[in-house]
């Protein structure tokens, strides 16, 4: 059903911008790869946050050592 939706409104939006899908897609395409690369920090940041809490990999009150920067500390 997501499937059929996401070609739904991808026919739609080739048809109201005038342009063939092929054409299109390709555009979406480099958009998105544009928008990665600028903020490809930012999502892996949003995206390892999400991962450390849903693993429960640290907890408040735990000490973590970063030996590549020499910071430690207790998580708050």
């Amino acid at each position: 059903m997501i499937f059929l939706w996401f070609i739904g409104i991808i026919l739609i939006l080739s048809v109201l911008t005038g342009r063939e899908i092929g054409t299109f897609l390709a555009s979406l395409g480099a958009l998105s790869a544009i928008i990665i690369l600028v903020f490809r920090d930012t999502i892996l940041g949003f995206v390892s946050s999400i991962q450390i809490t849903v693993n429960d990999t640290v907890r408040i009150g735990d000490w973590i050592t970063m030996k590549g920067s020499d910071a430690d500390g207790t998580v708050s």
